[in-house]
């Protein structure tokens, strides 16, 4: 019986900046370096600043422009779903569950009242993990005090939800609200 919901946030709960720049590297090397740094940044090694400086000596893109992709003030929430998880609270504990190297989510992007929906938010920069890493799953289900066989997860990048499956977890790769609907609905009536 599943008795959590468990959201990522970038790609999901708000725009997603990251994929579409990482895709549009020219090559497999600054594509592996630039993974490489952001995992660094998600986990809280590198700040912002750091992670954009050497991003732009990586990627040979100038530092202003690096920083005005990743200015997050820019990316939208998804309000269709943050008033679909309204309705999923009354019934289901909500977990959020984002690689993230800084406050940001809290600070600027989710409202307090927003963020009173989710009974629990594991950020990776707070816990030194990130996605792949299956601890983190584990630790968002543990402090929703469920079970990963309890959970479903909804995230964009299909590899992050092979791993929560793995773990025994219902998932959802998330590419719009009306699927992400018409799947979870499908799942929570089982």
């Amino acid at each position: 019986m599943i008795r959590a919901v468990i959201f990522d946030c970038f790609g999901v709960l708000a725009g997603g900046d990251w994929k579409d720049f990482w895709t549009t590297l020219p090559n497999p090397e600054l594509r592996s370096g630039a993974r490489e740094l952001r995992k660094a940044y998600d986990i809280g090694k590198l700040t912002q600043e750091e992670f954009n400086l050497k991003l732009s000596k990586l990627t040979d893109i100038p530092f202003q422009e690096i920083r005005s992709i990743f200015n997050s003030d820019k990316l939208a929430k998804n309000k269709q779903l943050i008033d679909y998880i309204r309705t999923l609270k009354t019934n289901y504990k909500i977990g959020l569950l984002s690689n993230v190297g800084s406050s940001w989510i809290e600070d600027k992007l989710l409202s307090s009242e927003e963020q009173s929906l989710f009974d629990t938010m594991v950020f990776s920069y707070r816990v030194s993990m990130a996605k792949p890493n299956p601890q983190i799953y584990l630790l968002a289900a543990s402090k929703l005090g469920v079970e990963p066989s309890e959970c479903v997860f909804v995230d964009d990048i299909a590899s992050y939800c092979e791993v929560a499956e793995k773990l025994g977890m219902k998932v959802i790769v998330y590419d719009s609200f009306t699927n992400l609907k018409d799947k979870l609905t499908k799942i929570l009536v089982e």
